[in-house]
């Protein structure tokens, strides 16, 4: 089977964004229980240097999960 695109890739131009990372390796069975530790570093690392984080968070899978999760949880920073 063959799949088409709705619109042909183009190239668009942004403005850049920072945000702050955290990178993790976690066992499928267990990423229920870090998400919510892992929002809670970021969240400390920003308050540390007198931020107050207003952007939404999001993860990034480096690679399909199988055994493990191979991953970052990324907060935008406003």
């Amino acid at each position: 089977m063959t799949k088409t695109l709705i619109t042909p890739p183009s190239v668009l131009q942004s403005e850049e964004i920072q945000c702050a990372a955290i990178a993790m390796v976690v066992p499928r069975s267990e990423i229920a229980q870090v998400m919510g530790p892992a929002l809670t570093e970021i969240f400390t690392a920003i308050g540390r240097q007198g931020k107050t984080v207003t952007g939404a968070w999001f993860t990034h899978h480096r690679c399909r999960p199988q055994e493990n999760f191979e991953m970052e949880v990324y907060i935008f920073d406003d």
